[in-house]
C-alpha cells in the first residue's frame, strides 16, 4: 500500500491506496476470527520406547497395558496458523491430575501409572484455560497383575475352601476310626470280663 494513502468515510468505512488499486472495507463488519488448532501425538512411549511404529501415533484413541509397562510418555504438536512453538500447551491426566498443567517448550509429558483406568487430555491455545475442553484424548488401561484379578482371587478362595473341607474330612475320619477302635477295644474288654465271670460261675457251681 501507498504510506498515507488512506480515508475514512462519514458512515465509516475505510479506504487504503495501493499499487493496484483502492481497498476498503467497514470494519465493524469484520467478524471475530477463531482459528482452529489441530493437536497431533507424534509419539507415544511405553518404558522409554516407541511404540505403534507400524501405525501413526495420532491415530491412537486407546492404549491397553500389563501392570509391568505402566511407564508412558507422550509427544504432540499443534498446528494452525501459528508456529507449534507460538501456542500454550496444556494437558491432564484424568484419574491422577485435578486441573490443567501449562507444558512449557512442548516438553515431553510421562507419567507412571498403577493399575486403573485413564484419560490423558490436550489442549492448545494462545493462553493458558483452566475450563478447557480437551481437544485431543486417549484412553489409557493398565491391567492389574494376574494375582490381583477376580479370577485368580476367586480361584485362590476355591482351594483354600477345598483344603480345608479335605482337611476337616480327614480329621473326621481319624476321629471316627479312634472311636471305632476305642469302641472294638471296649467291646474286647467286656468279652474278656464276661468270659471270666462265665468260667468263674461255672467253677464255682461245680
Amino acid at each position: 500500500f501507498k504510506v498515507n494513502s488512506w480515508y475514512k468515510s462519514a458512515d465509516g468505512e475505510m479506504f487504503f491506496g495501493g499499487v493496484n488499486g483502492i481497498s476498503s472495507f467497514y470494519p465493524a463488519e469484520i467478524n471475530k476470527f477463531e482459528e482452529k488448532i489441530n493437536l497431533f501425538f507424534t509419539k507415544i512411549k511405553i518404558n522409554n520406547k516407541e511404540v505403534f511404529k507400524d501405525t501413526a501415533a495420532w491415530n491412537i484413541s486407546s492404549v491397553d497395558l500389563p501392570y509391568n509397562q505402566n511407564s508412558v510418555a507422550f509427544e504432540f504438536i499443534a498446528m494452525g496458523n501459528n508456529n507449534p512453538e507460538q501456542y500454550i500447551y496444556q494437558y491432564k491426566m484424568e484419574g491422577v491430575d485435578k486441573q490443567w498443567i501449562q507444558n512449557n517448550d512442548m516438553q515431553t509429558v510421562r507419567y507412571f501409572l498403577p493399575p486403573g483406568k485413564y484419560m490423558f487430555q490436550l489442549f492448545a491455545s494462545h493462553s493458558f484455560d483452566k475450563d478447557a475442553k480437551p481437544m485431543k484424548e486417549i484412553s489409557i488401561t493398565i491391567r492389574q497383575p494376574f494375582w490381583k484379578t477376580w479370577w485368580f482371587i476367586t480361584a485362590l478362595i476355591l482351594i483354600l475352601i477345598s483344603s480345608l473341607a479335605i482337611s476337616i474330612n480327614r480329621f473326621n475320619k481319624k476321629k471316627y476310626e479312634k472311636q471305632i477302635q476305642q469302641f472294638a477295644a471296649e467291646k474286647k474288654h467286656k468279652q474278656e470280663r464276661e468270659n471270666i465271670s462265665r468260667e468263674l460261675h461255672d467253677t464255682l457251681g461245680t
